[in-house]
């Protein structure tokens, strides 16, 4: 059995700056997800994403977060979910790392996550599996309290 996890948000913060092609990267905050004090963003620092939760609109952001609680269509069947995405736009066909989202009971897991593509995320020969990564299992009402927190501060007002 995968033992419990403790699940805990922290800032992310990617800097902007002038491309040397002359186009702009945006400066943005946003939240990170991190398992028993180990930040999940760490296990991909050759992409450049951010965190689905904490630099979108409202709207977008309350979607985010009842797809992670299973309450909304995944963003890929079965159960499929964003848990960072491109920072500019926040598009999965920029790409993005997903995660098997799973309520059993009062438990939440994480497991298989990838590197995905929305053109051919229903081929999943194409995407990377991140085999090294998880699975985690959370306690329902802390992951709850968790995103609920995520979705009531911005990460740079006093993560």
């Amino acid at each position: 059995m995968i033992p419990v996890s403790r699940l805990t948000i922290a800032g992310l913060w990617r800097t902007g700056e002038r491309c040397d092609d002359g186009s702009l990267r945006t400066a943005r905050h946003s939240w990170d997800f991190v398992v028993d004090g180990v930040s999940l963003r760490s296990h991909w620092q050759d992409r450049d994403l951010a965190g689905v939760l904490g630099w979108g609109r409202a709207d977008v952001e309350r979607e985010a977060a009842a797809k992670l609680r299973g309450d909304a269509r995944p963003d890929y069947l079965p159960n499929r979910v964003a848990i960072f995405v491109c920072p500019e736009c926040g598009d999965l066909g920029c790409g993005a790392v997903t995660v098997g989202v799973t309520r059993e009971e009062e438990m939440v897991t994480w497991n298989d996550f990838r590197w995905e593509v929305n053109w051919f995320a229903d081929r999943p020969d194409e995407s990377t599996v991140y085999y090294e990564v998880g699975p985690f299992r959370f306690g329902y009402d802390t992951y709850v309290k968790v995103l609920s927190q995520a979705l009531s501060q911005r990460p740079d007002a006093g993560s």
